[in-house]
């Protein structure tokens, strides 16, 4: 039933109820999938009783259990308002922990980032222009689902909603992420730049739309059983095309994935994403719009047969305010129509009668049996006029498309005056600036002369009213024309003719040429003389409406409207002052939207709160509708309104409804240099105003039905993969018994404080929740962008989308490694064992691109484990019997690198011991904790699978590891904060000082502690002056100690498997917890400029802490190995 033969107080009722109704669903939603504008997608059913309590008894029984959709603005309710802010301050906090971002921001110095301010601006900022990324998904994934249906038969008939609702709460998470993502790019100086803002949305379409397809056909595989691969779809149809085209041409082989896409397009193009009414609301602008299902889409041009259903779509507004759903101060039908002619080779009075036809059915079904019936409605035609590139290169054909259509419009309004029906007046207004602008001057052609007229009727109609003594004349002279082009075109029928423009256009009669010279002469010449300024901006809507009609009048008196800059701004001030219309173009989407859109600002004006606390662009629009003859200004201004309020407004959801993706008009550009402006000329899809900054609709077209769709669905089904590579039966059956069974299990560690003190009890009995805080920093965010890192390498390397996973990453590099083929040392085995970093393999020599990315996803994965955290920090914890210390100690242990500090640090709590107060009566001893980095790489299970891999086939270590490695990099600092948190708790810090602020930084930080005592150790090799020192000679110096500890604590030099013969070498047993002890650390010693710099910070961090420390304790460690190897032959 169309909405519109509903009375207002009913249609108000109606949706008062839906909106309540929505509201509460919404509550419910687990999780709730936000769109970018603060809207979530409800489905609504009432049931006939619920309908009853209303006032609807007749209409309850068609609208029981009829399923509406919501489209519901957040911002009407508390709650959901906080939830969705607070879903995006998550989400922006998990966004600045990925390096990309960090790097950006960076770079346009937009670090520190305070998220708190971000959120405070995104609030302020209007959504209506927002790109609706979660509202074109939820569409676009609808119409997919209905695609694959249509399809393959295996799938027909089944119930795909579970696998549609799954997929759309995972693209959610991709959705929200590059939300933040955005919205962290776009904000600066407490405000968020819109442009910027939709620039990235716009971007990530491309990448979520190829993730999305993937997911949604994983999620159907998983729901159905039915695998789905490219050769699937349409497969029976695909076969038989290829045949016939073999039949026709036998020596030319048939591209079957053309063949595949474009029948797959034909599907999608007939299909609509949604046949559902929505009822949309918008808080900020104050409407409530009802926007009517259709069955059919805008693409379907086909001639009209008895009972076929047009992609015609009512569109309503009421207005919201304070919540509740009241009535508009005017009343207006509005229909979207698609362009009623026809892709057809039927014969030119044919396609007039389907024109014809389909007029009567909208009539039928909208204004028919309205009371009053109205004397006329407005065909409001936006599509071009002798665009010849368009004619000559598309099959559009939009210039035969507006002969026709106007030709059409003539049959049906012969019979209209017949039979009493309202007359249908067609404004065909071009809004895209391609082809010719009206006009009547000698270079106007036949077509573009009968649209001018008719156009300038419908005007006079709606500025003058059919009962004005001048527009009854020209009515009289129509009247006239009619009664001869029916005996005209009887005659074509007749004689199988085709018709002649120069005789079934009004404008080429000598009534039509006498309707001309009476809008010339008597109407647009009176209103040219006509200096009455329109009235002062009023709240009442009459008042609003006269000055949207005297702003009319001024254009239409000097022929502005048949200027292409403002066309845009005639058309949207017609449909505004107009009664009852419909309107559309080719696709009936994005010109169509143009306009409503714009419309919809006007309409915004009737409502618009005088009293609010800020004033936004429709105040401009106001003024500027006020002020006399200045239709530049107020083009300005509409735009302006439109640009920042409504871009992706109630307007766009047509596009959405109907063909599954974003209408995709976009914006001229200023510059005529730019390579961009070429295409501008060539492209119809830039007709839009160079002032709209913030549309931003690149990407848009790659998800329309007819457009990227079926392309986008035949991708995500190739399942070619990256090669598959052989798979060891030895390894292999360690990979699938043994070494997942060990992921996540760290039990080994900690074995000196009893079986019970082991893992999440070993922390909970020593950190409380304020300090595991510190301990787990990061792990959430991580976890929260884990799902969208899954997508991103499942689509960069062609494997399906799981479930989210949080060992995911850990079990794919163990099954990337058992199935690699790895290549064995080939190298000098001798110069292995005297210079093993000669023998060693960079992480991607060793893995390949893909293993090396896959390791670094996977020691990622673990490092924001807690279990992981857990053993570091239970590894890092020692006892030391003996009475409690009165005051907290911390230790800081200074060296260069593998001078042995962590095996220093013992000895430095021996020493501390004499060094700190006890309590006599406490004999529990104290615990204390290292903040060492080397306990984070000793604990990976990730890294030590990738060191026993390098060691099983005669590596001595991998080079790089350790800057590959860097994720372990902050974990130090989270064993330091949580320890610095705990009272209780003794903590030795290992440190290079390498970096000159070390010192400084650590030292403030420190004093920010209670009851704690600082103690300083530094590890050296002699105890001699550290400038004596650097002059020093000798052979057996502490550095090249160090550099040979260094060496050997980093790579392996003896104990390979091919050092022994083949038929003793037993199958290596992979454990993911070994001892550090039995496998080389691969961290590669830095050489004399590292020790140099270890050792010069060292003593300079020294001198810095006795200065700070004035009372410190310091102690001086001497390592007194020697270096006995020199001569290892």
């Amino acid at each position: 039933m169309p909405f519109v033969k509903f009375n207002q107080a009913k249609q108000i009722e109606y949706m008062k109820l839906l909106h309540k109704k929505a509201l509460e669903q919404a509550k419910l939603q687990d999780p709730p999938l936000f769109d970018p504008q603060g809207r979530l997608l409800v489905e609504v059913s009432l049931s006939r009783s619920q309908l009853k309590k209303i006032g609807l008894w007749k209409e309850g029984k068609e609208l029981a259990q009829k399923t509406i959709v919501v489209s519901l603005d957040v911002h009407a309710d508390p709650d959901l308002s906080q939830k969705f802010y607070s879903r995006v301050s998550d989400a922006l906090t998990n966004a600045l922990s990925e390096t990309g971002l960090q790097k950006k921001l960076t770079k346009a110095k937009q670090l520190p980032f305070n998220t708190e301010k971000a959120i405070e601006a995104l609030e302020k900022l209007p959504k209506g222009s927002v790109i609706s990324l979660q509202q074109e998904y939820s569409h676009h994934l609808q119409l997919v689902t209905q695609v694959y249906q249509k399809s393959v038969p295996e799938l027909e008939g089944q119930n795909l909603s579970p696998a549609l609702e799954k997929a759309l709460i995972k693209t959610n998470k991709l959705i929200m992420r590059h939300y933040a993502l955005a919205i962290a790019q776009a904000y600066k100086e407490g405000n968020i730049d819109l442009e910027k803002l939709n620039k990235e949305l716009d971007k990530a379409r491309k990448e979520i739309a190829n993730s999305a397809h993937r997911i949604l056909r994983d999620e159907i595989r998983k729901e159905t059983g039915v695998a789905l691969t490219e050769d699937s779809l349409l497969k029976k149809e695909v076969d038989a095309e290829v045949a016939k085209q073999k039949l026709a041409h036998p020596k030319k082989e048939p591209d079957v994935k053309k063949i595949r896409n474009k029948l797959l397009t034909k599907i999608a193009e007939d299909t609509v994403a949604s046949p559902h009414d929505l009822l949309h609301i918008d808080t900020r602008l104050g409407n409530a719009v009802w926007i009517e299902g259709s069955q059919v889409t805008a693409h379907d041009r086909h001639i009209q047969k008895p009972g076929d259903e047009l992609a015609t779509r009512q569109i309503i507004r009421h207005q919201i305010k304070d919540g509740l759903i009241i009535a508009y101060p005017t009343s207006r039908v509005q229909i979207r129509v698609p362009s009623l002619d026809a892709k057809s080779d039927a014969s030119e009075v044919e396609h007039m009668e389907d024109v014809q036809n389909k007029i009567s059915h909208i009539n039928e079904r909208y204004f028919d049996k309205r009371v009053p019936k109205p004397d006329f409605f407005v065909y409001n035609l936006y599509t071009s006029l002798e665009h010849t590139l368009d004619d000559a290169f598309k099959d559009n054909l939009q210039t035969q498309g507006a002969r026709q259509i106007l030709q059409g419009v003539h049959l049906y309004n012969a019979r209209a005056v017949e039979e009493g029906n309202p007359l249908c007046l067609v404004q065909n207004i071009p809004i895209n600036g391609f082809g010719s602008t009206l006009g009547y001057g000698i270079g106007s052609s036949k077509l573009v002369t009968e649209a001018t007229l008719m156009t300038e009727i419908a005007l006079m109609h709606s500025l003058l009213g059919i009962d004005h003594p001048l527009v009854q004349n020209i009515n009289q002279h129509y009247k006239l024309f009619l009664a001869q082009n029916e005996l005209y075109l009887q005659e074509c029928r007749v004689n199988a003719t085709e018709p002649d423009p120069e005789k079934s256009f009004f404008s080429q009669s000598e009534y039509g040429r006498e309707a001309i010279r009476i809008i010339q002469d008597e109407i647009k010449a009176a209103w040219k003389k006509d200096k009455t300024a329109p009235p002062q901006p009023e709240l009442h809507a009459d008042k609003i409406r006269e000055n949207a009609k005297a702003y009319l009048r001024y254009i239409v008196a000097n022929n502005l409207h048949h200027t292409d800059e403002y066309s845009k701004l005639t058309q949207t001030l017609s449909v505004f002052i107009e009664e009852h219309s419909i309107g559309g173009c080719k696709s009936a989407n994005e010109r169509a939207q143009a306009i409503n859109g714009r419309v919809l600002m006007l309409d915004s004006l009737l409502i618009a709160d005088p009293n609010a606390p800020h004033k936004d662009e429709r105040h401009a629009l106001m003024q500027a509708l006020a002020k006399p003859n200045d239709p530049k200004g107020l083009k300005a201004a509409l735009d302006g309104a439109y640009n920042v309020l409504g871009l992706q407004s109630a307007a766009a959801l047509i596009s959405f409804m109907d063909q599954g993706a974003a209408a995709k008009g976009l914006a001229r550009l200023d510059i005529q240099l730019d390579k961009q402006y070429i295409v501008q000329g060539f492209n119809g899809n830039y007709f839009e105003e160079s002032s709209l900054t913030n549309l931003k609709q690149n990407k848009a077209g790659a998800m329309q039905a007819h457009k990227g769709l079926a392309e986008k669905m035949m991708s995500a089904c190739d399942d070619s993969q990256s090669e598959k590579l052989p798979l060891p039966q030895g390894i292999m059956q360690k990979v699938e018994k043994d070494l997942e069974k060990q992921l996540g299990n760290y039990s080994s560690y900690g074995k000196a404080f009893g079986a019970s003190q082991t893992g999440q009890a070993f922390v909970n009995a020593r950190l409380d929740e304020g300090a595991r805080k510190h301990l787990y920093e990061g792990i959430e965010a991580y976890q929260n962008r884990h799902f969208a890192l899954m997508v991103d390498y499942c689509n960069k390397f062609k494997l399906p989308i799981p479930d989210d996973s949080p060992d995911f990453f850990r079990k794919q590099f163990i099954e990337f490694c058992a199935r690699k083929d790895f290549t064995d040392f080939a190298g000098d085995k001798g110069k292995r064992k005297t210079k093993p970093e000669t023998a060693t393999q960079s992480l991607e020599e060793l893995f390949g691109k893909q293993g090396a990315a896959l390791y670094k996803l996977a020691l990622a994965e673990e490092r924001h484990t807690k279990e992981y955290m857990n053993a570091v920090f239970q590894e890092s914890t020692s006892h030391s019997e003996g009475n409690k210390w009165s005051t907290r100690p911390v230790i800081i242990v200074a060296g260069p690198s593998a001078c042995g500090k962590s095996t220093a640090a013992n000895a430095a709590i021996e020493q501390a011991k004499s060094a700190l107060p006890t309590d006599p009566e406490d004999f529990s001893g104290n615990d204390i904790v290292a903040a060492d980095g080397g306990v984070a790489r000793e604990v990976s299970q990730m890294r030590k699978l990738a060191i026993q891999l390098a060691v099983e086939h005669g590596y001595s270590g991998i080079n790089d590891l350790h800057n590959k490695s860097n994720v372990l990099g902050d974990v130090k600092d989270c064993i330091l904060e949580a320890a610095y948190a705990t009272d209780n708790l003794g903590v030795v810090i290992p440190e290079t000082f390498s970096h000159a602020k070390t010192s400084t930084s650590m030292f403030a930080r420190i004093d920010q502690l209670k009851n704690t005592t600082p103690i300083w150790i530094r590890v050296t090799g002699e105890n001699k002056s550290i400038f004596s020192a650097l002059l020093d000679k000798i052979t057996t110096s502490f550095r090249e100690v160090v550099a040979y500890m260094g060496s050997r604590r980093a790579f392996k030099t003896s104990g390979f498997k091919d050092e022994k013969p083949e038929d003793e070498r037993e199958d290596t047993r992979y454990d993911l917890n070994i001892s550090k002890d039995e496998i080389p650390e691969s961290k590669a010693y830095g050489g004399f400029l590292s020790f140099m710099g270890g050792w010069f910070g060292s003593w300079k961090a020294e001198q810095n802490f006795k200065k700070h420390y004035q009372d410190g304790i310091t102690f001086t460690l001497v390592n007194d190995s020697c270096y006995a190897h020199k001569l290892v032959v």
